[in-house]
């Protein structure tokens, strides 16, 4: 199911986590972790899965993907699925990383605005253009990592797999120190399911629940 521009995706019963074990049962290894996701892949497929219990930043820069599928330099997303409790899947393209030199070298030619960066640079003014209508509370805006660009192995061409971020720190501190504040952002769900988040251990996310729970 391809996402289309505006469409907020398809819904499952499934939760993040079942969505997970779905996953390996069906012989999906976790193939990356990062701050915010897990990336699944089953070996030699095409295809990959990120699954985040909480990452709005992300399907914002996801949707945007999908509405520039035809541009080479967007992550091809085939879809996003919302998960019930919170959290959300991404069917992706799989990709091969590159060097981070390589990496550091594409994203200063579109800081040059050289002609072999066009493409990145039309994908990333769309970024732009979408972070400036978005209402995604603390939403920081562009990142260009080099860790964020790797290889289409059809192509060869480098593609961008992320560009968005969420001050993770503020949004911390504000539902920890100010769970009422933070609550008036985003729905208790969200912020349950935010404390679930990779990087967070077992007192960080015992912190936030505890701070939720004191504001019923």
């Amino acid at each position: 199911m391809n996402v289309s521009p505006g469409q907020d995706v398809r819904a499952t019963g499934d939760s993040w986590v079942t969505a997970r074990e779905r996953l390996t049962a069906s012989g999906y290894l976790q193939i990356a972790e990062g701050d915010w996701a897990w990336v699944h892949a089953r070996p030699g497929a095409g295809q990959a899965v990120r699954v985040s219990p909480f990452d709005p930043a992300y399907r914002l820069f996801a949707t945007v993907a999908a509405e520039h599928s035809q541009n080479p330099a967007a992550v091809g997303i085939e879809t996003v699925t919302a998960h019930a409790g919170g959290g959300y899947s991404v069917t992706m393209e799989r990709l091969d990383p590159v060097a981070s030199a390589e990496a550091t070298d594409w994203l200063a030619k579109l800081l040059r605005r050289e002609p072999a960066a066009q493409d990145l640079l039309e994908f990333v003014r769309a970024i732009e253009l979408a972070v400036a209508v978005s209402e995604i509370p603390l939403l920081v805006g562009l990142d260009l990592n080099p860790a964020n660009v790797m290889r289409r192995s059809t192509t060869g061409s480098l593609v961008l797999t992320d560009a968005l971020w969420i001050h993770g720190t503020k949004l911390y501190e504000l539902v920890t120190e100010d769970p009422s504040a933070a609550l008036r952002l985003y729905s208790r769900t969200d912020l349950e399911a935010y404390a679930h988040i990779p990087c967070m251990d077992e007192r960080a996310t015992r912190t936030i629940l505890e701070a939720l729970a004191e504001r019923p």
